[in-house]
């Protein structure tokens, strides 16, 4: 049985292997080890399964010895993204 934790872990402190909850809301297992590159090699399972780069920024959740802890640490911001959202925002409104 997995639990949730509020402690967080940093990003670059996750190894090969590791179950990973992913922004969009997928779930992925990470297949590398480079923890200081903006991406991470992953098994990423959604409608299809696919193995590619993943963003370090989309890494929400980890589920380390059996607990989903949150993920802290630097992150890439997307400005395009950041646009995009705040314009959306303002046209829902």
């Amino acid at each position: 049985m997995t639990s949730i934790s509020d402690t967080p872990i940093r990003i670059d402190q996750l190894n090969k292997g590791t179950r990973v909850s992913l922004r969009g809301g997928w779930l992925a297992t990470l297949l590398d080890n480079c923890r200081r590159n903006s991406t991470r090699l992953a098994d990423v399972e959604g409608i299809e399964r696919e193995i590619g780069e993943i963003s370090s920024s989309d890494i929400l959740w980890a589920l380390v010895d059996g607990t989903w802890r949150p993920t802290s640490g630097p992150r890439v911001v997307d400005l395009g993204q950041v646009r995009f959202d705040r314009a959306l925002d303002k046209a829902l409104r």
